[in-house]
């Protein structure tokens, strides 16, 4: 997975609160690809229980790191083939980074990526991969990948 070229689509669109809202904002996935930052990407399963509690420590990673990175863009991306069931979720958790969601699995299938689940995706400023992994992660590589 090292060394290959994410791309980010627009079908991919904002956890809101409004479907108005989802709709105005379905551009800012594809957007985010265009920043000349590096991104890390947490990629989850909603409709796996463990999965979506990842969700949670994988925000209490960002929250306490992400003084000491600079230049960084966090986001979630959910992919989820029940929605009500996952904005229920959503309601239910302290979200302070943004979550997309992805309810026709384009991330995964137009970007060739596993079926495992949770993945956590680390790109460089053009969006290659320089760290990946899945299940768990190593902290102390990340913050030495990002510094």
């Amino acid at each position: 997975m090292d060394s290959k070229e994410i791309s980010f689509m627009p079908d991919i669109f904002p956890y809101v609160d409004t479907i108005y809202a989802k709709h105005n904002n379905q551009q800012q996935f594809y957007k985010l690809g265009l920043s000349n930052n590096k991104k890390i990407i947490f990629y989850t399963n909603g409709d796996c229980g463990t999965c979506f509690h990842q969700i949670v420590q994988w925000q209490e990673f960002i929250n306490n790191y992400s003084e000491q990175i600079y230049g960084v863009d966090y986001v979630i991306v959910i992919q989820t083939e029940v929605l009500p069931r996952l904005e229920y979720n959503l309601e239910r958790i302290d979200n302070s980074i943004p979550i997309y969601i992805d309810t026709m699995q384009c991330f995964s299938v137009y970007n060739n990526m596993p079926t495992i689940n949770p993945q956590i995706l680390v790109l460089d400023e053009q969006n290659v991969v320089i760290y990946y992994a899945e299940n768990e992660f190593d902290q102390k590589k990340i913050l030495k990948i990002l510094k």
